[in-house]
């Protein structure tokens, strides 16, 4: 008699017409078949790594031989055949998901959406298992890209039919099952609009701004918010394209959707959008079902793909912060490369601004917060120096803010450099002159192609302090001392001056010895957190006595 499975949605299992509906709510039954269905044979020491790896062998194998017999007593012989250390799923257990697979690839998009009712094995409790859990993000991950693809063609079948209100239904059920999409997103809105519901267009619109804010911290695309100005401004005419086929990225017009398919040949990952752009590498947004967190994916630009110096730094960025396990470092998981070998890395995704765009929204920081961010990125970078490594281009654009702690983190070790006293010296990638990072916040030794040390790193701290505090870096003073042509200049902190004033003349103090010309003349980074450290846990200055008017007796 026929098993049928269903595990995109609501779980269940049915013999023949009658339901068995109890069977879902046994965790390791109805995950031993479910795992079956789809694997549609598997080893008996695979099922018991998967279901049972802390067991000892011979107790989880007999283990597995009673759940096994259960399962038999209860849906009959014909469902599964076993031979030796191998057991099958046979033709007469059927279960949804593949079908949905199947579906899809013939191109039945209708049929395939009709059975594709929610998340594979969303809502059924599972054997707590790793192994088992990983299996089932694995799967959830291939067959929810595939649910994506499907209602895409099918929206695509029925707009070229003129059928726009069935595409409404598929839009409207892409988006229930997964909010956070944007190209679900896009064709509701669209469609809304398309079939004359413009006002709920726009509602709809605000509403995925509003949870894509709340949830991720970030804007809808531009494709999306070009589609929404033209809904305004009844100019809605042709068609937008989906938004992640083509996104405006670094350099001009960039296939992403090219991105998104080689990223997704990883199988922990599951793409979801475009987040900016770096030096060297643009950025994108992505799952980990496995780890249940999102993750941001650094993806080296293609065209700097045969550049091996430009390579090498990448690599180099990847294996620097990859050392580094700080609470003030944007640390890397692991790397990959796409199918052409575009190499990528996979590092947290933070939810927030970098500094550069906090300064451009909000204006400059208070002298408290000026030494927080001093203290966290001082000792990101001390513990950078203990390895070895200097970053190089220590600004605002290169340190991130996290929105609900203020937290911040140093990213970016594209151009980082190894120390002579570096555990691993590694290759050379600067020639001898060279001057790599911004002008702006580069030291002197720098500009002048010197060797560079871990307190050129300290120099940049203290631009970025002086930036942050005014709003702007500080200027080169005024060559009044009759120096050689060719010195550089000590930058001028009268500005600096005049904004702290007497309030905080410690972190003056700080900042100006940060800015030493002379790089011996400058604190260490550890020297720097340490004093900012002191700072924070010093009692407040207890305040001047209160006197009370004059009395006379």
């Amino acid at each position: 008699m026929e098993v049928r499975l269903a595990t995109l949605g609501n779980p269940s299992v049915h013999l023949g017409d009658e339901a068995l509906p109890s069977l879902p709510g046994k965790p390791v039954s109805f995950g031993l078949l479910a795992f079956l269905g789809v694997e549609r044979e598997a080893t008996r020491d695979r099922l018991i790594g998967t279901f049972w790896p802390e067991v000892p062998q011979e107790r989880a194998r007999k283990t597995l031989s009673q759940a096994l017999y259960e399962l038999r007593k209860e849906l009959g012989e014909a469902w599964m055949e076993s031979s030796g250390n191998v057991v099958r799923a046979t033709e007469a257990l059927r279960v949804d998901l593949e079908e949905f697979v199947a579906l899809a690839e013939e191109g039945r998009h209708a049929e395939g959406l009709d059975l594709y009712d929610g998340h594979f094995l969303d809502g059924a409790p599972l054997a707590q298992t790793h192994a088992f859990e990983e299996w089932v993000d694995l799967q959830r991950a291939r067959v929810a890209r595939r649910f994506r693809a499907s209602v895409d063609g099918f929206i695509g079948a029925c707009r070229g039919r003129g059928e726009l209100e069935e595409a409404l239904r598929a839009a409207w059920k892409w988006v229930s099952l997964d909010p956070l999409d944007d190209g679900g997103q896009h064709a509701l809105i669209q469609l809304l609009a398309e079939t004359g519901s413009r006002t709920e267009a726009l509602a709809q619109f605000e509403r995925y701004e509003a949870i894509l804010k709340v949830e991720l911290g970030l804007e809808p695309l531009e494709s999306t918010k070009t589609l929404v100005q033209g809904i305004r401004s009844g100019a809605l005419e042709v068609p937008s394209p989906p938004p992640d086929h083509y996104e405006i990225l670094a350099g001009g017009l960039r296939d992403s959707e090219y991105v998104r398919v080689g990223l997704e040949a990883d199988p922990l990952l599951e793409y979801l959008r475009p987040i900016g752009k770096g030096t060297m590498a643009e950025v994108f947004l992505a799952r980990e079902e496995h780890l249940k967190r999102l993750v941001a994916v650094k993806v080296l630009f293609p065209d700097l793909r045969g550049d091996h110096v430009a390579s090498m730094r990448f690599q180099r960025e990847a294996q620097s912060a990859g050392r580094l396990t700080h609470p003030h470092v944007c640390t890397v998981h692991r790397v990959g490369a796409l199918p052409d070998g575009t190499p990528y890395f996979v590092c947290p995704f933070i939810k927030g601004t970098t500094l550069g765009q906090h300064l451009k929204a909000e204006g400059r920081l208070e002298a408290s917060e000026v030494r927080r961010v001093v203290r966290e990125i001082s000792s990101a970078l001390a513990a950078a120096h203990r390895l070895g490594i200097i970053h190089r281009d220590v600004r605002p654009d290169n340190i991130l803010r996290e929105d609900e702690t203020g937290i911040h983190y140093l990213c970016d070790f594209g151009l980082a450099g190894v120390l002579e006293s570096g555990e691993r010296p590694g290759i050379r990638l600067t020639r001898t002159g060279e001057i790599l990072g911004d002008p702006a916040y580069i030291g002197p030794e720098q500009m002048r192609g010197s060797p560079l040390t871990d307190r050129t790193d300290v120099y940049s701290l203290g631009v970025l302090a002086h930036e942050l505090l005014t709003g702007h870096c500080p200027p080169v003073a005024d060559d009044v001392s009759g120096g050689r042509a060719g010195d550089v200049l000590p930058p001028d902190l009268r500005p600096l001056e005049e904004y702290l004033g007497e309030t905080d003349s410690d972190l003056l103090d700080l900042i100006r010895r940060c800015l030493a010309a002379e790089p011996t003349h400058r604190p260490t980074a550890a020297d720097t957190s340490r004093k900012c450290e002191e700072h924070a846990l010093a009692p407040p200055p207890e305040p001047p006595p209160v006197r009370g008017p004059a009395r006379n007796f």
